[in-house]
């Protein structure tokens, strides 16, 4: 009989972010240092463009009533390179520690059952092919998101004393292979030591990581956008940023940065296209769809998954494109309960 999805199950994301820094420099002068982005809050007076305001305008003038253009005033927070720097630099960091033997469960069979998967897949294909993948999410600048449209581009990364500086290929996938060999030989080396902290705690590691691009004097970056819920915000769009010794510097969210990092999800079909994030659901937001739906073992979202691995007669191939799946989601951590007691 197969054993049901725990009312709690949970477990501690492995790979964790920090927020990401921007800072600006000039790359006409090789002696200058790395100074802050800083935010600044505009008004502007635009033009109202909806459909709403459209169709409102096409009744009026069906009815032979006066037009009347309505200005668009808004407060923003924007975010552009001081008029002296063409190139930015985004810094931040990941911490790789594993805690996927933390599993919280209050079902000891199915934690028995989640723990042996691990086990499993750690001895079946251990952690480079993960590992592979979340690296190449750096070298190809995919954290960057809109400004990775930039020249010069570059990432640095570093793990102790270990460094190297890679270019960074918009295009570098994760079938792909380096045209040097000292990048080939360095991306494999850190592969090496991410793939062993992704099992293994005493192996944790940081890795550090600076990636700057040239966009142009005095040219525009863009920072996360906090998302406002308060109707008394006076700001229609308000930017991240955070306090570095005593000064605002605009970032990233660390969210936006595991997202981008984490987005190697290519088995959710036979004939995937492009990669989406490792969610439960298999979010794909630039298409606006859902790859990856339903609960039974029938279908292919992780609490499916983890009802194949929980049912006897189904369970989950380590080395396949399920179980590459549900040990990335692992990774990611989080709460992959199933229904309690109804009361």
């Amino acid at each position: 009989m197969a054993i049901k999805l725990p009312s709690v199950n949970a477990i501690t994301r492995t790979i964790s972010p920090s927020h990401g820094l921007f800072y600006s420099f000039d790359s006409m002068d090789k002696k200058t240092d790395n100074k802050p982005v800083r935010l600044q809050e505009v008004s502007l007076v635009g033009t109202l463009g909806s459909l709403k305001e459209g169709e409102k305008a096409k009744k009026d003038s069906d009815a032979n009533k006066e037009q009347t253009v309505s200005s668009n005033i808004q407060t923003v927070d924007t975010c552009f390179l001081p008029p002296e720097h063409d190139s930015y630099c985004l810094k931040f960091n990941l911490k790789i520690t594993s805690l996927l033997d933390d599993v919280i469960s209050n079902n000891p069979d199915a934690l028995g059952i989640f723990k042996e998967f691990i086990k499993r897949y750690k001895t079946e294909v251990g952690g480079k092919l993960l590992a592979y993948r979340y690296l190449t999410n750096l070298v190809n600048g995919k954290f960057l998101w809109r400004n990775k449209y930039a020249e010069n581009r570059q990432i640095t990364l570093q793990i102790g004393e270990k460094k190297h500086e890679f270019n960074i290929d918009l295009g570098f996938g994760f079938d792909d292979k380096f045209k040097k060999s000292q990048d080939q030989k360095a991306f494999d080396g850190f592969v090496e030591q991410f793939a062993n902290a992704l099992f293994d705690k005493d192996n944790a590691v940081v890795i550090y990581v600076e990636a700057s691009g040239k966009i142009g004097y005095g040219q525009e970056i863009y920072p996360s956008q906090e998302f406002v819920n308060d109707d008394k915000e006076t700001k229609s769009k308000v930017l991240f940023d955070v306090s570095s010794y005593g000064k605002r510097v605009a970032a990233f969210h660390s969210q936006k940065i595991g997202n981008a990092i984490r987005t190697i999800d290519t088995w959710y079909a036979e004939n995937a296209t492009h990669a989406i994030p490792v969610d439960p659901f298999g979010p794909d937001k630039k298409n606006q769809k859902l790859h990856r739906t339903g609960t039974s073992i029938k279908d292919n979202s992780v609490y499916s998954m983890l009802n194949r691995l929980l049912d006897e007669k189904k369970g989950i191939e380590g080395n396949s494109g399920a179980g590459h799946y549900l040990m990335a989601c692992f990774i990611r951590g989080g709460v992959y309960s199933g229904k309690g007691k109804d009361k």
